[in-house]
């Protein structure tokens, strides 16, 4: 009889027999021209359903909810609640929209339930949609001598990174609006040739050790997709944090050796959480990390700080300001991997938007490992550009660049000038470095160049140390700028120590080249204050036309103590 009356009413379109049960704070939600999240609350008010499951349904693809559907308990009155209300978090994807006024929903539905929807309004002053190929963070720096280096990423028009290598591009280099020459020695590098330092900073808190398998996902991820996909001699940091009482911890310092850094992550829930977790000190935990990387010399290197969190600081002694301004006070840029479905996103977002990150989400823990990928696919996406400017006359220009991949384009200009008087330099001196990268376990060292000058087609390098060593070219898979170059090491009778010949088979280093030269590896970390290196220079007497290198923090003693290393 119940089923025949239902029919009944159906067919004469006069009830509707689904129940009321979801409410919510908002019935619409007008954007306009706000960037921020938006949160709204969604939750059960009929105390006849014990547990009520709602879809979170969005119509539009710009329209982005950070869940797909929530749970909420019945209330204890319908009326007066308490309710079970669930946060929706919103965010819209402005690449998507054109210029002008865009309408879509958000549709919450359960089966047998009253579905609602949400109005959504957005309002763009200009096309928002991004071409097929799309500078990132674009940055400008200028340096002695003469020299101008644009750091970038790449994205397609769906915000995926453009990963190719670099002789893949067509680039343009543009001194006001007139292209450069090639004498100017215009070169695409990817960003990790610069040396990529990346600290690793990991959540343990209460909120991640509640979560079933989500510690266990991020430790695995990271050893087992984020590592091994990086650069050979890029430098890898661990920190971590799980408790409201105690600061964040370094677990290792930057080191290329990934077996030290997958044994120091493994140690982490048995030797330094011990079963024991509370409150997060997020902020903290990235102030922590940020200090890792040395005030000085940024502009050597790619600095990133990967932070992999449920997304929420409760206990931090830092503020979201602390956290910014130590990161870019050293130029690191902050990415998140936020995991689960209470990450604060809005402070996520601000986090990474104000340090030049990326935010990637993860609500799953399945989800977990595609996070990571894009991570290590967006530091694969990293570019920079240089060129050294012949110009001499002390009158300020305007430097820009255009690269095509394709027949795709894209362009940049900075919001400053260069003035040649202000980065002048002896274009016949270059620059090397050393950078350590061992463990205290084990030591390696790598000699990098910041800056070559012309035809340099060998290096003779007097080395002593305490300690025996092998020494390598850094092959050009892993960024290194004489690859193809052979190394000779023989024993200096005459200053003691060992004279290394490097050679190239026939043409020379590139012009204002940077980039990994040379790895040294020891068979074991030396005493304590003992330096791997007593000595260590070039011999500048095979050059001609005053070209001379010079390594920093080493006296060369053939050399005019004005020309040593600034």
């Amino acid at each position: 009889m119940a089923a025949a009356l239902v029919a009944a009413a159906a067919a004469l379109g006069g009830c509707d027999f689904k129940q009321n049960a979801i409410a919510v704070s908002n019935t619409s939600i007008d954007f306009s021209r706000n960037e921020t999240p938006y949160t709204m609350y969604v939750w059960n008010n009929n105390a006849m359903i014990v547990k009520l499951t709602v879809a979170v349904v969005a119509d539009e693809p710009w329209i982005l909810p950070n869940v797909e559907e929530i749970v909420s308990a019945m209330p204890e009155d319908a009326e007066k609640g308490p309710f079970d209300k669930r946060a929706v978090i919103i965010r819209i994807d402005r690449t998507q929209l054109p210029k002008g006024e865009s309408k879509g929903t958000i549709t919450l539905t359960s089966k047998g339930i009253k579905p609602r929807t949400i109005d959504i309004r957005v309002w763009m002053d200009a096309d928002g949609r991004q071409a097929a190929l799309n500078l990132v963070n674009p940055v400008a720096t200028y340096s002695k001598p003469y020299v101008i280096d644009f750091a970038f990423g790449l994205n397609d028009s769906h915000g995926n990174a453009v990963v190719a290598e670099p002789n893949q591009f067509a680039v343009q280099g543009f001194e006001d609006n007139n292209e450069i020459a090639s004498e100017t020695g215009l070169q695409l590098r990817r960003a990790a040739a610069r040396q990529l330092k990346l600290d690793l900073v990991m959540d343990y808190s209460l909120a991640m050790q509640n979560s079933d398998g989500a510690v266990e996902a991020m430790e695995e991820t990271a050893k087992g997709i984020l590592l091994p996909a990086l650069n050979t001699e890029a430098l890898v940091g661990v920190t971590e944090f799980h408790r409201d009482d105690r600061d964040a911890e370094n677990v290792s310092d930057f080191t290329i050796d990934r077996a030290y850094t997958r044994a120091r992550i493994e140690a982490i829930q048995p030797e330094i959480v011990r079963g024991w977790y509370s409150g997060p000190r997020l902020f903290d935990a990235v102030v922590e990390s940020a200090r890792k990387f040395n005030e000085g010399e940024p502009l050597q290197e790619s600095r990133h700080i990967l932070l992999l969190t449920a997304g929420r600081d409760t206990s931090s002694s830092f503020t979201m300001d602390d956290a910014v301004y130590s990161a870019a006070q050293r130029g690191v840029r902050v990415s998140v991997v936020g995991f689960g479905q209470d990450v604060d996103l809005p402070v996520m977002l601000d986090l990474t938007g104000r340090t030049g990150g990326i935010y990637f989400p993860a609500g799953q823990v399945a989800d977990l490992p595609d996070a990571i990928q894009r991570i290590v696919d967006n530091l694969a996406g990293q570019y920079i550009l240089r060129w050294a400017s012949l110009r001499r006359i002390d009158e300020p220009f305007r430097p820009s660049f255009a690269i095509k991949y394709g027949s795709d384009r894209g362009t940049f200009k900075p919001d400053f000038d260069f003035k040649p008087g202000d980065h002048a330099g002896d274009p016949l001196r270059g620059m090397l470095r050393l950078v350590n990268s061992g463990t205290p376990d084990s030591a390696a060292v790598v000699l990098r160049a910041d800056y070559l000058p012309r035809f340099i087609r060998e290096l003779w390098i007097h080395a002593k140390s305490p300690l025996a060593f092998t020494a390598s070219v850094v092959s050009p898979a892993d960024d290194g700028i004489v690859g193809d170059w052979s190394v000779q090491v023989t024993e200096d009778a005459e200053r003691g120590g060992q004279m290394i010949h490097l050679s190239s088979p026939g043409a020379p280093a590139p012009f204002a080249a940077f980039g990994p030269v040379l790895r040294f590896d020891f068979s074991s970390p030396p005493p304590a204050d003992t330096p791997l290196f007593e000595e260590m220079y070039i011999d500048n007497s095979v050059y001609e036309e005053g070209v001379f290198l010079v390594i920093r923090g080493f006296h060369n003693p053939g050399l005019d103590p004005r020309q040593e290393a600034d």
